[in-house]
């Protein structure tokens, strides 16, 4: 397990998704739109997620991608 890390980028932290609480939110891409972290999916092996802005667009993403936590929208 990765521990959190300063980024030397302009934008702040990253993490790995499965450290992030369910509800927060996240980028995938520093530029990038913002997901809302949700449950765990035992069949697909992955976090269920969603777009902060459509509700009805989701994806399945690993627990073991790099994210992006602090910035602002």
């Amino acid at each position: 397990m990765r521990s959190v890390r300063k980024n030397n980028k302009k934008e702040g932290q990253t993490m790995l998704l499965k450290q992030l609480k369910n509800g927060e939110f996240f980028k995938l891409k520093e530029n990038g739109n913002v997901l809302v972290k949700s449950d765990y999916d035992r069949t697909e092996k992955k976090y269920y997620c969603f777009y902060y802005d459509d509700v009805n667009h989701s994806r399945y993403v690993s627990g073991d991608k790099e994210i992006f936590t602090d910035f602002v929208f």
